[in-house]
C-alpha cells in the first residue's frame, strides 16, 4: 500500500514537472479573415488565404535582424512552394507550410510568418511583411505586430493563387484583376449575344412585313396624300408613285416638296 502511494506521487511529481519546463509550443494556423491597419487577411474565390496590404505609409521600421533575415528570405525563395502567405522556422529558414499550417512547433526557436500582397488591383505595387506568430488567427492582434519587418517586393515565385507575381521586375494581373476582366468580359458577351438575337428578330419581321406588301422599301406616306392614298400607311414604292401622280401640283417647287426622290 505505501510502495502504490509512494508510485503515484512519483508519477504525479514527473508529470508536474515535464508541464512546468516541457518546450513551449505554437500553434499557428490562419481560418477566418481579421484586418490589421487596412491589412487585410481573407480568402480568395479558391478558398486560399491571402494577404491583401492596404495603402498606408506608417509601417513599422526593421529593427529585428531575424525577422530582416527572414524578409529576404521569403522574398528570394524563388525555388520554394510558391507561398505568398508561409509560415518559416527561425532555426533553419525552412518553410513550415502555408496559411493553413497547424502543426505544433516543440522547439524554442520561434515561428515567423511572412506575408506578401498587391496593394492595387493591377499588381504592380506589392508589399511583404514578415512578423513572429502568436498563436492561431492572430493578424487582427496588436502584439502580434510589435515587431516586424516589410518591404515592397514579393517572392519571385507564387502558386497559391492569390496573384501571379512578376517578382521584383515586371507586371502581371492580380487574381482580383482577372476576376473582374472575366466578369466584364461575360457580361459584354452575353449583351452581344443578345443584340444579335434581337437585330435577327427585327430582321426577320421586317422580311415578312416587306413580303406582305411585295416591296423591298416601302415608304411612309406623306400627310397631305392622305386622301390619295386611303389612309395607307406604309405602300409599295411603285404604288406610291402611281397614286402620287394624280396629285403632284403644277408647281415645280410644290413637284419636289411631294416628290421624295427629287
Amino acid at each position: 500500500m505505501i510502495a502504490s502511494g509512494f508510485r503515484s506521487r512519483r508519477l504525479l511529481l514527473s508529470l508536474l514537472f515535464a508541464l512546468t519546463f516541457a518546450p513551449k509550443s505554437t500553434h499557428t494556423a490562419i481560418t477566418h479573415e481579421a484586418i490589421y491597419r487596412l491589412d487585410w487577411v481573407r480568402q480568395n474565390y479558391a478558398g486560399t488565404f491571402c494577404f491583401y496590404p492596404g495603402v498606408r505609409s506608417n509601417r513599422r521600421s526593421c529593427t529585428d535582424p531575424l525577422l530582416a533575415a527572414m524578409l529576404q528570405t521569403h522574398v528570394n525563395n524563388a525555388r520554394g512552394p510558391g507561398l505568398s502567405v508561409a509560415y518559416y522556422s527561425a532555426n533553419d529558414g525552412a518553410i513550415l507550410g502555408g496559411a493553413e499550417w497547424g502543426a505544433w512547433n516543440t522547439s524554442f526557436q520561434p515561428v515567423v510568418l511572412c506575408l506578401s500582397g498587391a496593394v492595387d488591383t493591377f499588381a504592380d505595387t506589392f508589399v511583404s511583411v514578415c512578423r513572429y506568430a502568436t498563436r492561431n488567427d492572430d493578424h487582427d492582434d496588436p502584439l502580434a505586430h510589435a515587431a516586424e519587418c516589410s518591404n515592397n517586393y514579393s517572392p519571385q515565385r507564387v502558386s497559391d493563387g492569390c496573384y501571379n507575381s512578376p517578382g521584383v521586375h515586371g507586371f502581371s494581373l492580380s487574381k482580383r484583376a482577372e476576376d473582374i476582366i472575366t466578369i466584364v468580359t461575360t457580361i459584354l458577351a452575353i449583351m452581344s449575344a443578345i443584340a444579335t438575337v434581337i437585330y435577327a428578330l427585327y430582321k426577320w419581321t421586317r422580311a415578312r412585313y416587306l413580303r406582305k406588301y411585295n416591296t423591298v422599301d416601302a415608304l411612309p406616306v406623306d400627310s397631305n396624300l392622305a386622301p390619295a392614298l386611303e389612309g395607307a400607311a406604309l405602300v409599295p414604292r411603285e404604288e406610291y408613285i402611281r397614286r402620287t401622280q394624280e396629285t403632284i401640283p403644277e408647281s415645280p417647287a410644290s413637284y419636289e416638296r411631294f416628290n421624295p426622290w427629287v
